[in-house]
C-alpha cells in the first residue's frame, strides 16, 4: 500500500497518546489472548479445510499489484464488496476512510469500506457481523496483531471471519493481518516468539511475516518446535500465499517456507517454495501430524498376511462381468448385501454405476453410500449399512479421497468387520490402491508422485503391499520397481487394466483379460541393500490370467527378474523424507540431489 511513511509531529504525539490510552483499556476488558494456546495432537480423522473461498495471505511490505487485483478478482471482480479492517494499526484511530481504501478504489469494485472498533462489545453485536457477512472480501492491514487478537477472539465477529472463506468469500491480509489468520500466533518477539491465539482461518498453521527481510525463520523454527502439531508457513515481503479450497500457491516477488519441528521420529525439515509450485494445504497438514508417528514402512519385511474374508482388486479400465460375477458370489450371491463407496470422486454421486454392474450379476441388494461428511460417515444409518455388508466396493478416481474421508473414522473399523465377518472387499484403480498398505500415487497434486508423505498409508486391507493399477497400459513398471527399491520391506502388486487379482487365506488368484504382477527385493535381507549402500534390482513374477497360487507362493520367492527392457526411472525425492517423484520425459523432474521435495515437481495427471 503506498502511504505517506512521514507523519507530523503533532501526529506522532497523538499515536502515543492513544497507544498509551486504548491497549490497555482493551487488555482490561476480560479477554485473555496473552494466554499460550496449548498445542493439541491432530486428531485420528483429519478434516479435510477445503473451503469454497479464498485466502491471500501476505507477508507484508508493499504489496504487488497482481496480488491485489488477483484479491479484488477472487472477491467478485467489478461486484466485489470489500471491508478494509484497520485495527492492527495505531492510525486506525486518527486516520480518515480514504486513507485505507483508495488503493482499492482504482480497481473498481463495487464498493469499499472501512470496519473499525476498538469495543469488544461492537465486535460482539449482530449489527457488526451483518457487516462482516454482507461482505464479500475481507481485508486485514497491518500493524501489531495483539490488537486485532484483543478485539475480536471470543466474540461474534470472530466466528463471522473464520466463517468467511467457508461460505466463500475472500479473507487475507498482510504483515499483522497475516500472523492473525493463524490460530497459534506469534504475537511478537524476534528471536524467542511470544506465542498468543489469532483466527483460526487456515487451520494447523502459524503464520509469520516479513520473513527473509527480518529474519525470522529463527523465531518460526522455535514456535513449531513448541507446537509440533503445527506447520510454520514464513511468507516474504511483497509475497502473497493464496489458499484457493485446499490448493496452494505463491504469488509475488518474493517465497514463502514450510517449516516442520523436530519429532521424536523426524528431524526438523525447512521448505522453501515458489510462484513455480503446485502445493496442497492439507498434504503439509498431514505430514506435521505423520512426523509424530513411526517411520512407515521400515526396513523389515512386513509379511502379506490375509487370514480372512476376500479381495477383489481391480485395475482399472472395464469390469468385465467375469470379475463382477466373481465379487457377488464371494459377497453372497442372491444373499449379497452390497455397499459400493463412490468417494474417490470429487462429488460422489447419489447412485453409482456400480449399482446395475452387480445387480446384473445376481446381487442381493447394491446401496450406494455417497456421504464424504464426518457426522454423516459415522451416522448410524451408514454404521448399520456397513455392519450388514457382506460385500464393500470402492469405486475409482483418485485414492487421497478415500483417506480424506475414512482414515481414522468408525465407518473404516467396520469396513475391517467385514473381512473379519468373512466378507469381501473390492475396488478398481483408486479403489485398487487403496486396498493396500502403503499408498501408491496418493498425492493429491498429481498422480506422478508414486509416495506421498502425509498420505503414504493405505488401509491395509493386504498388508505388507503397495498396488498400482493401470499397470501395463500405461507402462508403470518402472515407476513400481522404483518403489519397491526404495521401500524394500514392501511387495509391490501391479494389476492391469480389466484384470482383477482375487485374494483368499488360501490362494491368490488371476481373472480377467491382462495379468498381475509381483514386485519385490530378493527374499535375502531385503533391507541389506539399503544398509549397505548396494542397489539390488526387485524382482518380479508375472501371474497370467487363469493362474492360482497359495498365497506364500505368490508373494514368497519371486522368480524372474526384470519387466522390460526400460531402465527403472530415477526416483527425484528428498532423501530425508523418502517421497519421491518419477522422473520420466512427460513431466518435469528435479535432480537426484535436488533440495526441493517431491511434491513440489507435481503436475497435472
Amino acid at each position: 500500500m503506498k502511504k505517506r511513511k512521514l507523519h507530523s509531529t503533532r501526529n506522532w504525539l497523538m499515536v502515543v497518546l492513544l497507544a498509551a490510552a486504548v491497549v490497555p483499556s482493551v487488555r482490561a476488558s476480560g479477554q485473555s489472548a496473552e494466554v499460550p494456546p496449548v498445542d493439541g495432537a491432530p486428531p485420528a480423522h483429519l478434516i479435510p479445510f477445503d473451503p469454497p473461498g479464498t485466502l491471500v495471505i501476505c507477508g507484508g511490505g508493499e504489496l504487488p499489484e497482481d496480488v491485489r487485483k488477483f484479491f479484488v478478482r477472487a472477491a467478485g471482480g467489478k461486484k466485489a464488496r470489500i471491508i478494509v479492517i484497520p485495527t492492527a494499526s495505531i492510525y486506525a484511530d486518527t486516520e480518515t476512510e480514504l486513507y485505507w481504501t483508495e488503493d482499492w478504489i482504482p480497481l473498481e469494485p463495487e464498493s469499499v469500506s472501512v470496519l473499525h472498533t476498538r469495543d469488544r462489545a461492537v465486535a460482539d453485536s449482530e449489527e457488526f457481523v451483518k457487516k462482516i457477512e454482507s461482505a464479500s472480501g475481507i481485508w486485514f492491514s497491518g500493524g501489531d496483531q495483539s490488537r486485532l487478537s484483543e478485539v475480536f477472539l471470543d466474540t461474534r465477529a470472530q466466528v463471522a471471519f473464520e466463517n468467511f472463506a467457508l461460505r466463500g468469500g475472500t479473507i487475507g491480509g498482510t504483515s499483522a493481518g497475516a500472523a492473525i489468520c493463524s490460530e497459534v500466533m506469534i504475537a511478537s518477539g524476534q528471536e524467542t516468539p511470544e506465542m498468543s491465539r489469532g483466527l483460526n482461518l487456515l487451520p494447523w498453521a502459524i503464520t509469520d511475516q516479513h520473513f527473509t527481510q527480518r529474519d525470522r525463520i529463527g523465531r518460526l523454527r522455535k514456535a513449531v518446535a513448541q507446537n509440533p502439531s503445527r506447520v510454520g508457513l514464513g511468507i516474504d515481503e511483497s509475497t502473497a500465499v493464496i489458499v484457493n479450497g485446499r490448493s496452494m500457491r505463491v504469488m509475488g516477488e518474493g517465497n514463502a517456507r514450510i517449516v516442520f519441528a523436530e519429532t521424536g521420529f523426524a528431524p526438523a525439515q525447512e521448505l522453501k517454495i515458489g510462484p513455480q509450485d503446485r502445493l496442497d494445504w492439507m498434504t503439509f497438514v498431514r505430514q506435521a501430524r505423520e512426523r509424530s508417528q513411526p517411520v512407515f514402512p521400515g526396513n523389515e519385511q512386513i509379511p502379506v498376511n490375509f487370514p480372512k474374508g476376500s479381495l477383489v482388486i481391480v485395475g482399472g479400465g472395464q469390469i468385465v462381468p467375469e470379475i463382477a460375477s466373481r465379487f457377488v458370489e464371494l459377497a453372497g450371491g442372491a444373499d449379497a448385501k452390497i455397499v459400493v463407496l463412490p468417494t474417490a470422486t470429487t462429488r460422489p454421486p447419489q447412485r453409482a454405476g456400480e449399482e446395475d454392474l452387480f445387480q446384473t450379476a445376481g446381487a442381493g441388494t447394491v446401496l450406494t453410500l455417497p456421504q464424504i461428511r464426518l457426522e454423516d460417515i459415522e451416522s448410524e444409518t451408514c454404521l448399520a449399512h456397513l455392519r450388514s455388508a457382506t460385500g464393500i466396493w470402492f469405486g475409482g478416481g483418485r485414492q487421497w479421497n478415500f483417506v480424506d474421508h475414512y482414515e481414522g473414522t468408525r465407518a473404516l473399523e467396520e469396513m475391517h468387520n467385514c473381512l473379519k465377518r468373512g466378507g469381501v472387499i473390492g475396488g478398481s484403480s483408486a479403489g485398487a490402491s487403496i486396498i493396500g498398505d502403503l499408498l501408491i500415487r496418493g498425492a493429491p497434486v498429481g498422480n506422478q508422485i508414486m509416495v506421498q508423505d502425509g498420505y503414504r498409508r493405505g488401509f491395509a486391507f493386504l498388508p505388507g503391499v503397495g498396488i498400482d493399477q493401470h499397470f501395463s497400459q500405461r507402462d508403470r513398471s518402472p515407476d513400481l520397481t522404483q518403489v519397491i527399491a526404495d521401500y524394500p520391506s514392501i511387495t509391490g502388486i501391479g494389476i492391469d487394466e480389466s484384470t482383477a487379482l482375487v485374494v483368499t487365506p488360501e490362494s491368490a488368484e488371476v481373472i480377467g483379460k491382462g495379468s498381475v504382477f509381483i514386485i519385490r527385493l530378493p527374499d535375502a535381507d531385503p533391507g541389506k541393500s539399503l544398509q549397505e549402500g548396494i542397489p539390488v534390482r526387485p524382482e518380479v513374477k508375472e501371474l497370467q490370467s487363469g493362474e492360482s497360487q497359495s498365497l506364500e507362493n505368490a508373494f514368497g520367492s519371486v522368480i524372474r527378474q526384470g519387466l522390460s527392457s526400460k531402465t527403472a526411472c530415477d526416483p527425484c525425492r528428498d532423501r530425508s523424507t523418502g517421497s519421491f517423484r518419477l522422473r520420466r520425459k512427460s513431466c518435469r523432474g528435479l535432480p537426484l540431489q535436488s533440495p526441493r521435495p517431491a511434491f513440489l515437481c507435481g503436475r497435472n495427471p
